[in-house]
């Protein structure tokens, strides 16, 4: 199965977009581009792609942030997980599970 993810281009953010710069994250907090989020056991996630390839999902963290959702990318089992995420809520998981497959990632699921 293929996932459309591994089919995007780099996201570029106009002519300010510094590939290097580190990235904002909904803590508050700031986290190096390419750098591999810890994974967190409580909440709700919703994951949308696992990647052999670090630069895709990468990319994919970066379009999903672009268009406002909570990306991350997590390792696991050797692949490169993107998740959106942690949610309090099933109803917040269900909401951006709804969004991710909107974008035409039809192969996202919630994971608990």
């Amino acid at each position: 199965m293929t996932s459309p993810a591994l089919f995007l281009d780099p996201i570029h953010n106009g002519p300010s977009y510094d590939p290097h710069a580190p990235i904002a994250l909904p803590d508050g907090g700031q986290q190096q581009r390419g750098q591999v989020a810890p994974a967190h056991s409580s909440g709700n996630r919703v994951q949308v792609g696992s990647f052999n390839v670090p630069a895709n999902a990468n990319r994919l963290r970066a379009r999903l942030q672009n268009a406002g959702l909570p990306a991350q990318v997590h390792r696991a089992r050797g692949y490169d997980v993107v998740t959106l995420g942690p949610f309090g809520t099933a109803s917040e998981a269900h909401s951006a599970l709804g969004s991710v497959r909107g974008m035409g990632f039809s192969d996202a699921f919630i994971r608990r």
